[in-house]
């Protein structure tokens, strides 16, 4: 992202400096060669001074044009009666010195009102986009951690948005969404939306396939056109769960990029206290891998060999249930109101990431979109053992850089061990924590994920 400071537009002082060396390499002309040809009206070169507030106000202010027109008239004059150039002939070179000064002024203070606006627009964009990513909860033992990088031109703002809350019921709600566009226009637009779905969302009570059908229908009947991408996830643990040391989570997507599960690596025998159990080759295979990132495919697919970009594809991996549903559930939100969509579910241990993100992250020109999602699974995998915050700054840093012509969102967030206070890493508690799950309605049958 191009800083205020080094906009291509903002005047610079260096431009000044510019036009006052072209004056004096002008002046050194004229006087060499006059003396070297012995004609010095024949050699003048009065009227190329204008060249120097030309230089000046390419990226000089109109302040700077002025001084250094002024200067260059001032030596056009000079050079006319040192060379004895006659009276028209030297009017007409100092007169167009003088004229390019001022048009050039102008030109600069016109840019100069231009790039004010500029700035103005760009600053009410950040600052409507800053009131609509809101602050992160952090309930209980959940770490939420978050990122987002507008599109390197353009306002740099987009329509990407991230967010999350604990709803009425106390379960942790997070949305992931993605307007089309990245200006200004894709960031009003995206306000509206999020507005709806998170006022659905923190009421409760709703799977995150009805908050996504109650969105659009909204959308649909408030006469909004949008296209946008998302995916809602809910968070709970019952009773059971909590025992057992483990979360649910449940989520529905609507032409979104899946989600991604970090599963830790599983204990080894020393660290479970007891001897070794036999292991199937796929447990020999995760333990020796270390963590494991895992994809969230719609219809409840995770291909965690391919994911990682160095197995073959696994079909229906045991850690998931396929819940269905036809390939129209998964359209983008205002395609039509009526869309049947579907939710899926696990249980998740202890230690587990879960990354929401939008497509900038993974999307390249000229490269498939599983090619990215597979570089981000290798990332992650490698940097696991890193705290939330520097997982999100290493994984931008390696997959996004400095330049980026789409906007990104990323969310994350991470289930301590309840077996102890709320661990330092993870920041001050505050909002509620999740709720027993007894109250919620029914969501789709739970397979644990990445537990051994």
């Amino acid at each position: 992202m191009i800083a205020d400071g080094d906009h291509a537009l903002r005047p610079a002082p260096r431009w000044a400096w510019i036009g006052a060396a072209a004056c004096a390499a002008l002046v050194a002309l004229d006087l060499g060669s006059g003396s070297l040809s012995g004609d010095r009206v024949a050699s003048n070169v009065a009227g190329t001074l204008a060249l120097a507030p030309t230089l000046t106000g390419i990226g000089g202010s109109r302040r700077h044009v002025a001084a250094i027109g002024a200067l260059a008239t001032a030596l056009a004059v000079l050079l006319c009666l040192v060379d004895g150039v006659p009276f028209v002939t030297g009017l007409v070179r100092c007169s167009v010195v003088a004229l390019a000064a001022a048009v050039v002024a102008v030109v600069a203070g016109a840019r100069q009102h231009q790039l004010a606006q500029l700035q103005d627009r760009r600053q009410a964009a950040r600052t409507l986009q800053a009131a609509m990513l809101t602050e992160l909860p952090q309930p209980d033992h959940l770490q939420l951690a978050s990122r987002y990088l507008p599109a390197s031109s353009g306002d740099q703002v987009g329509g990407d948005w991230y967010d999350a809350l604990v709803d009425a019921h106390g379960s942790t709600v997070l949305v992931i969404g993605d307007v089309m566009g990245h200006d200004i226009r894709a960031a009003a637009t995206m306000g509206q939306v999020r507005a709806v779905l998170r006022t659905w969302a923190v009421q409760g009570g709703q799977l995150p396939s009805q908050v996504l059908t109650a969105t659009e229908e909204a959308l649909e009947r408030l006469g909004l056109d949008v296209l946008a991408s998302a995916t809602v996830v809910r968070i709970d643990q019952s009773p059971l769960e909590a025992e057992r040391g483990l979360r649910r989570i449940t989520w529905s997507s609507a032409g979104h990029p899946p989600p991604i599960l970090l599963v830790p690596a599983p204990p080894t025998s020393a660290e479970r206290g007891g001897p070794a159990a036999p292991a199937s080759p796929t447990d020999r295979a995760t333990a020796t891998g270390g963590a494991r990132a895992q994809v969230l495919r719609h219809g409840g697919d995770c291909a965690p060999g391919s994911a990682a970009g160095g197995g073959t594809a696994r079909a229906r991996p045991s850690g998931l249930v396929d819940l269905g549903g036809s390939a129209g559930s998964d359209v983008l939100l205002g395609i039509g109101a009526g869309t049947v969509r579907v939710d899926h579910s696990c249980e998740v241990p202890a230690g587990a990431t879960l990354l929401l993100y939008t497509d900038g992250l993974v999307e390249r020109r000229g490269s498939d979109l599983d090619v990215g999602t597979a570089a981000l699974c290798r990332v992650l995998e490698a940097e696991a053992a890193r705290e939330l915050e520097d997982l999100l700054d290493e994984g931008l840093r390696q997959l996004v850089g400095d330049g980026h012509a789409d906007d990104v969102a990323v969310l994350a967030v991470r289930a301590h061990t309840e077996d102890g206070p709320r661990p330092p890493e993870a920041g001050p508690a505050h909002a509620a924590g999740p709720a027993d799950a007894s109250s919620l309605p029914p969501a789709p049958d739970a397979a644990v994920l990445g537990v051994r």
